[in-house]
Parts: structure tokens; C-alpha cells; sequence
């Protein structure tokens, strides 16, 4: 465990309590070593997007369902480049 936190692949855990969710959604992108570029750049844009702007102050301790349908809800009120609605 220790080796994977200094390559940098496992974060060192902290107490949910004080984790954002951006923390989390950091950490688990990092996590994710197996991604083409192309899905990494989609959930990247997605988080950066959309995600972090919403939720990612919340303390993981603080999310809830509704809180995160609340979210979802706005999000798929936005419309691509395109102008085709976003889909979940």
C-alpha cells in the first residue's frame, strides 16, 4: 500500500467526514489506470464540466440521493455543441 501511494495511485485515505467530493472524483480517476485516452478525456470533461462545478464542495459526508438527482436533473437540461440535450 505504501509503494502505490508514493507512485501516486492510491491516495492516502482521509476522513470521509472532511473528503470533498472533487477529493474523491480525483481520486477516482487516478484509480482508473486501464482507460483509453478518449474515455479518460470524456470523464474528465464530464467532472470538470459538470460534476465539480455542482458537488464538488460537498463533503462526501453531506451527499445524498436527492441531492445528486438534483444534479442530474439540471445537467440533463444542458445541451451539447450540437444542440442535442445530454444524456446520463
Amino acid at each position: 500500500m505504501a509503494l502505490r501511494r508514493a507512485q501516486g495511485i492510491e491516495a492516502v485515505e482521509t476522513d470521509p467526514a472532511v473528503r470533498t467530493v472533487a477529493e474523491w472524483l480525483r481520486y477516482w480517476s487516478d484509480a482508473r489506470t486501464r482507460l483509453r485516452p478518449r474515455t479518460r478525456n470524456g470523464y474528465a470533461e464530464h467532472i470538470d464540466r459538470f460534476l465539480n462545478p455542482c458537488l464538488g464542495g460537498v463533503l462526501l459526508d453531506e451527499l445524498t440521493p436527492g441531492r445528486v438527482q438534483e444534479v442530474f436533473d439540471a445537467i440533463s437540461h444542458h445541451t451539447t455543441a450540437g444542440g442535442v440535450l445530454l444524456s446520463w
